[in-house]
């Protein structure tokens, strides 16, 4: 009989199984088609060494495109672009934030290896005993995939080949269909229900053309944006992902004692938030943006089977965004036992305390809360629906209760004023006891985003493919535009953001410096707060707060108004309330010792308390257990 084979790539990261192939695995196996996963990631993560590949990987680097660009050089031969010139124009003057000399130097190492990888790795496969090959392309895949595709067609004509993923969705697929011809079929959009189907014909003498999303060579297709696989509507109907091939593989490498693999996820697509109000600067989701989730009995039916048949708890979900309808569900449950997995989720960042609480309970020890800014007038150049109050107060609560916060610090949008910077460069020194950024960006103008579907409305001009895809691909610019997911642009108006966020740089920097040392808690007896500050603008090392301005500084917590703080205090304390001009004289006090963050005239306290922290029941046992062995 028959096989088919799928094929991941390097730069996949090295410690999570591919969710695409393993659930095409799994849908194959459904209608008795036999399939196998090929990690070509793992032993290359083994001959370069596992932390230079992460580096190469690392999501936050994907625009160099230095992991297609280590392969560039094999799949084009004689033809590809100048190495010198990527090394100088994109890592170390475009990138030069990013990457070192060193790094360059070390890229080119590799580079050089690959020829002799993927010949060794092509002649350890005997190919005779499959029908079909399938590459994954997500981020910086192509090259790679591409290159194992090409020597494929060339030793084993019979094979059909196949590409898929992100990077294959509408235009982007066309031009690889059109540029390489060796690969025989290219699906745009998801691939769970046309990918099988076409298999399915392949294998039984059938035309394989005239499948919505599938571009076949040799047969009328339709090419560009207007051709997309149909959406999955009913998540329920898929398998649960096959991650058998991926434990195999990596159990047996030598990457076991440097990590522990994290589980993949999926428990929704697309995005409730983007349908109504599409983030300016998002790409993501190209023509599935419609938002669509799984029943709550059968997330946690997933999850308890991955947990299960897998050796690890560790979880990333890699939804676009959390369903709320989970909290009273799906997190509601896994918080009633007492060693739920280890999550990590992406979430708005308008999250109660409650929900947060309810997330640490039930396991998640992480979110990508999107928060991109703490400027007010910024977030609603995005369209995120959020303040920079909400913003921070996420913080703040994350940090109270043993979250951890995965964001970066966005600039350069359309419309924004310098002005603002200067004042978030004062602000986030305030801030230092709370999870820094990652980084700080520039946006990206990405396929599929706002701003790429119209620039000029958005003051956006010259727009082409970003200057790392001319030192990869050896093709014209026209060509270039439909192969790139990310792109340049300039100003129209001449702004320069690089120039005006600056100081708001160095800000970051030092709040990064001090994470380790900056604290801002408070302790509460019940008659007594204290809060004690270690913050390099510390007004004061301690602040002592009783009675009435005790009471009025924990009324700040989700942030509030004057007057409202003061109708809460005449509720509570009646005649021995404090009067307005009291309690204004205590918030200007506040405010002066950046103990309270101040937005138009809401207040938020800053101070964080540790006894919030949330535990789950067996961590509490082993630190029990740790503190007896002790």
């Amino acid at each position: 009989m028959p096989r088919v084979m799928l094929v991941v790539p390097p730069f996949h990261q090295v410690f999570i199984p591919a969710m695409g192939v393993s659930l095409l695995k799994a849908a194959l196996a459904r209608i008795g088609i036999a399939c196998d996963i090929w990690y070509l990631n793992i032993p290359f993560a083994e001959r370069i060494g596992p932390q230079l590949y992460t580096d190469i990987a690392s999501a936050g680097r994907f625009r160099a495109l230095a992991g297609e660009w280590v392969f560039a050089g094999d799949l084009f031969g004689a033809s590809a672009p100048d190495p010198e010139a990527y090394r100088d124009e994109v890592l170390l003057d475009r990138f030069g934030d990013m990457y070192e000399r060193t790094f360059a130097d070390r890229l080119a190492t590799v580079r050089a290896q690959a020829t002799a990888f993927l010949d060794e790795m092509f002649a350890s496969i005997d190919w005779s005993q499959y029908a079909v090959v399938g590459v994954s392309s997500t981020y910086q895949q192509s090259c790679a995939g591409l290159a194992l595709l090409k020597r494929l067609k060339a030793h084993h004509s019979r094979i059909w080949t196949a590409m898929g993923g992100a990077n294959c969705e509408g235009q982007m697929g066309a031009a690889i269909h059109d540029l390489f011809p060796f690969v025989d079929f290219v699906c745009s959009g998801e691939g769970d229900l046309v990918v099988p189907e076409l298999i399915r014909r392949l294998f039984s003498g059938e035309s394989p053309g005239g499948i919505p999303g599938i571009l076949a060579r040799g047969h009328a297709s339709l090419l560009g944006d207007g051709n997309h696989a149909p959406m999955v509507l009913d998540l329920d109907r898929l398998p649960y992902p096959d991650y058998d091939d991926y434990f195999a593989q990596f159990g047996a490498s030598s990457l076991v004692p440097v990590e522990t693999p994290t589980l993949a996820l999926e428990t929704s697509r697309g995005c409730w938030w983007g349908e109504k109000h599409h983030c300016t600067f998002c790409g993501l989701n190209g023509g599935t943006m419609q938002y669509r989730s799984k029943s709550p009995c059968r997330a946690l039916e997933e999850i308890d089977f991955l947990v299960d048949r897998y050796p690890t708890r560790k979880i990333y979900a890699i939804d676009n965004i959390l369903d709320l309808k989970y909290f009273d569900t799906v997190l509601a449950e896994l918080a009633s036992r007492a060693r739920p997995p280890r999550l990590f989720y992406e979430t708005k960042a308008n999250l109660t305390k409650h929900q947060l609480r309810l997330l640490a309970r039930a396991g998640v020890w992480g979110i990508q809360p999107g928060i991109e800014s703490l400027s007010t007038p910024i977030l609603r150049l995005m369209d995120k629906g959020i303040s920079a109050l909400q913003n921070v107060r996420l913080l703040k609560w994350c940090a109270e209760i043993g979250l951890e916060v995965e964001w970066n610090f966005l600039y350069g949008f359309p419309g924004e004023q310098p002005s603002e910077y200067t004042r978030l460069a004062d602000l986030v020194s305030s801030l230092t006891h709370l999870q820094p950024p990652a980084g700080l960006g520039r946006i990206r103008m990405d396929r599929f985003s706002p701003y790429f579907d119209a620039p000029a409305a958005n003051g956006m001009v010259n727009v082409r493919a970003s200057l790392a895809y001319r030192h990869v691909f050896p093709f014209p610019p026209a060509e270039l535009d439909r192969l790139a997911y990310y792109f340049d642009y300039d100003h129209a108006d001449g702004h320069r953001p690089g120039e005006y966020t600056a100081d708001l740089g160095v800000a970051l920097a030092a709040w990064r410096d001090q994470t380790a040392t900056a604290r801002l808690g408070l302790l509460d007896t019940g008659e007594r707060l204290e809060i004690r500050d270690t913050r390099s603008i510390a007004a004061r090392p301690v602040t002592i707060l009783e009675g009435p301005a005790r009471l009025a500084y924990l009324a700040l917590d989700a942030g509030a108004t004057a007057p409202n703080v003061h109708a809460e205090l005449c509720h509570a304390l009646a005649n021995a309330a404090p009067t307005v001009e009291e309690l204004t004289a205590w918030l200007d006090s506040w405010e002066a010792d950046r103990l309270v963050l101040r937005e138009e005239a809401r207040y938020l306290s800053l101070a964080t308390d540790p006894a919030q922290r949330v535990q789950l029941p067996v961590d509490r046992f082993l630190s029990q257990l740790a503190g007896e062995a002790s």
